[in-house]
């Protein structure tokens, strides 16, 4: 995985360019589980530093902001050396496997079943399950048959292995709070699933309760943590 960095040693903070609700706000989201970032009681120096824009009133097409990301998109994250990645699943991969504190939040080998889920609702959440409920929103165009189909078979899936990982939950834990995607614990695949979950009950396209109980248990599960909350604040 190359050099990991220690992020108690970062000379100057990392900066995310974020905007809410946005795709970024995942990427918060995973810097508040790790402690990246400090809400106001906490206090202390960040390491990675939160830099609010609007794009409804233009600050991505300000000639500051295209300096550092001339595609003038967000989630933008500056790296102390002052390179930048943009897209969430880069960032996401970046802290995984370069910032100490992050590692937690992969898991697993190659050879781990655990780590083939890891990586496939990691990418499937913000490629697949994103593009479908992006389009549920505008309608631009809107789904078709065969999409529909699809996306319900992702939601079945989903529910699955949510239910997989149930009837695995040690007694200890009947509110089900082992409902995690790989490992028994959270991982960076939740936040990117979870992710997908908030915008799907924010545009009203959450599957039926009734067929995906898992799946309504683990969004809420996820949305309980103190660092949603951090991240998403109002757009709860």
């Amino acid at each position: 995985a190359g050099v990991v960095v220690a992020w108690q040693t970062l000379a100057v903070p990392m900066k995310l360019y974020h905007c809410n609700p946005s795709r970024s706000t995942r990427v918060l989201w995973l810097c508040h589980e790790l402690g990246l970032v400090h809400t106001p009681q906490e206090g202390g120096a960040p390491h990675v530093e939160v830099v609010p824009v609007s794009i409804r009133n233009g600050d991505t097409r300000t000639e500051q902001f295209l300096a550092v990301n001339p595609l003038g998109t967000v989630p933008c994250l500056e790296l102390d050396d002052g390179r930048v990645l943009v897209e969430s699943i880069a960032i996401v991969h970046y802290l995984v496997e370069h910032v100490d504190a992050a590692r937690a939040m992969a898991t697993g080998t190659a050879d781990d079943e655990d780590h083939v889920e890891y990586l496939r609702w990691l990418s499937l959440s913000c490629v697949t399950l994103d593009a479908f409920l992006f389009r549920c929103m505008t309608k631009a165009p809107a789904l078709s048959e065969r999409e529909r189909e699809q996306l319900s078979t992702l939601w079945q899936q989903l529910e699955s292995l949510l239910a997989k990982r149930a009837a695995a939950a040690p007694a200890a834990s009947p509110d089900c709070t082992a409902l995690f995607i790989a490992g028994g614990r959270m991982t960076a695949a939740d936040v990117m699933v979870g992710g997908e979950l908030s915008f799907a009950a924010f545009i009203g396209a959450m599957p039926d309760r009734e067929a995906h109980p898992h799946v309504h248990t683990y969004a809420e599960q996820l949305q309980a943590r103190a660092a949603y909350k951090a991240a998403y604040g109002v757009f709860t």
